[in-house]
């Protein structure tokens, strides 16, 4: 999760608390199944589309509390279901 200023002037405060609240842990904890690990990092230059979500490789931007609430539910069901690398819906 990008914490730098333009991500957080558009709410990046809010979108890292849902996710944490959906995955059940705190900035830079794990969940109990090792599956997600939620960080918040220095800018990942989409300062023009923020808030930006990092998955994996993936960037998944211009997100709200809302849609990554209901992707990162999607997100663990997913992952957790398969062996397959964890990508955002």
């Amino acid at each position: 999760m990008c914490r730098t200023l333009s991500c957080a002037l558009l709410g990046a405060e809010c979108v890292t608390a849902e996710i944490a609240s959906q995955l059940g842990i705190g900035v830079g904890e794990t969940d109990r199944d090792g599956m997600f690990t939620l960080v918040e990092v220095e800018c990942l230059g989409a300062c023009d589309r923020g808030p930006v979500v990092m998955v994996n490789d993936a960037w998944h931007e211009c997100q709200t509390a809302e849609s990554v609430g209901s992707c990162s539910t999607a997100c663990a069901r997913t992952a957790r279901s398969s062996s397959a690398g964890v990508t955002w819906p």
